[in-house]
């Protein structure tokens, strides 16, 4: 029974709702500082790839050129160059993507959020049995 002046209920319904809102405000004053944090980093990131890359490729152009004279050195065949190493390389490489292609495709063992979705599933069996049926 409710009393005139008695403001119990709205009191707990502001305050959990005041609650909500710093607890809303703090994480989206966290988030903008993760992405000031992320934006700082992801130039130095892109750089770091970017001449990674350009170093691979030319450490691979130098050593394809240095096999392929060394293969017409060794041999006096005029169609033997840089092709054969080229071709052997991108051999290797595409070894390499099947590999790892064939890892990246493979499934989890374990199902991920194994125990997230089976309290989804309690909660969701709860509801279900503790819920007055609706009348129709």
């Amino acid at each position: 029974m409710r009393f005139p002046g008695d403001d119990s209920g709205l009191s707990l319904g502001r305050g959990f709702a005041t609650y909500l809102r710093a607890r809303l405000q703090l994480l989206g004053i966290e988030s903008q500082e993760a992405l000031v944090f992320l934006k700082g980093k992801l130039l130095p990131l892109v750089v770091v790839l970017g001449c990674a890359l350009i170093t691979y490729l030319l450490v691979l152009a130098a050593l394809i050129s240095f096999l392929g004279k060394l293969l017409a050195a060794f041999s006096k065949h005029p169609l033997l160059g840089w092709e054969i190493p080229a071709l052997l390389i991108a051999a290797l490489h595409l070894v390499a993507l099947l590999k790892f292609k064939n890892t990246l495709s493979q499934q989890p063992d374990e199902p991920l959020f194994e125990y997230t979705r089976a309290e989804i599933e309690n909660d969701r069996q709860w509801l279900h049995e503790n819920t007055p049926a609706k009348k129709s």
